[in-house]
């Protein structure tokens, strides 16, 4: 009873002919107790990891008074008997190399690969579902969009104005009559002008290569122009006294 060494006990759950598998089992001492009556359980099916299913599995033993799940691990418990019998027949019949039959219902959703292809299949919806969840959502998407379409058109033909004025600008005096906050008549202008819808010249290569030689010919004739002017300043100034 003293040792504190995991047993392995034979767990059949799907009687006789099913495939053996063990649990392993040890004392759970407390302080306060002389004679434990609790065990120690762990790598429980997930067919058992309930506790109405582990109570009628280990009531073979003896009454079972109450037991406690790993708060994180389902497969790991720890079992209290009513009497301390119940745990001594337990680990009597694990040292011994004995199992037990739990027989299980197949038909229970929930565990093992049941529970595996239940869970699966709720995270994958049918292409009919999905398209039904696809047609509300885009729905009421549709509905908020013409809301708000309204409330624009509404704002509108009420006459009113939405005024947007950012943190820290003042307001700019044009002249005494006219108040305009924070847009000067000179700024106005220059929006219109960025406003105004701006043409590509010499969008073509060939427009490109036309300008080019205007351009030349313009050099070339301002050239010569000036040729004419330095000629005509030279005979001016040249000295002819007879």
């Amino acid at each position: 009873m003293a040792s504190q060494q995991f047993l392995p006990l034979g767990v059949r759950t799907d009687g006789e002919g099913s495939a053996l598998r063990y649990v392993y089992v040890k004392p759970h001492l407390q302080e306060s107790e002389e004679r434990p009556r609790a065990a120690f359980v762990v790598a429980i099916p997930a067919r058992l990891s309930d506790i109405t299913r582990l109570t009628e599995a280990f009531g073979s033993f003896g009454s079972v008074e109450q037991i406690a799940f790993h708060p994180s691990i389902k497969s790991s418990a720890i079992i209290m008997f009513t009497k301390q019998s119940g745990l001594a027949k337990l680990l009597k019949t694990a040292t011994a190399g004995g199992s037990v039959n739990f027989p299980c219902d197949d038909d229970v959703e929930g565990n093992g690969l049941k529970g595996w292809l239940a869970e699966y299949q709720a995270m994958r919806p049918k292409p009919e579902v999905l398209q039904t969840q696809v047609d509300s959502w885009m729905r009421e998407f549709e509905e908020e969009e013409e809301r708000k379409r309204l409330e624009r058109i509404r704002g509108v033909e009420e006459g009113g104005w939405v005024t947007v004025e950012a943190k820290g600008h003042k307001k700019t005096q044009v002249d005494p009559g006219n108040n305009f906050g924070g847009v000067s008549l000179a700024a106005a202008e220059r929006r219109k002008q960025r406003s105004q819808p701006k043409f590509f010249e010499d969008l073509y290569r060939f427009q490109q290569k036309d300008r080019r030689l205007e351009g030349v010919l313009a050099l070339r004739q301002r050239f010569k122009e000036d040729q004419d002017r330095i000629t005509e300043i030279r005979r001016a100034r040249r000295f002819n006294p007879y």
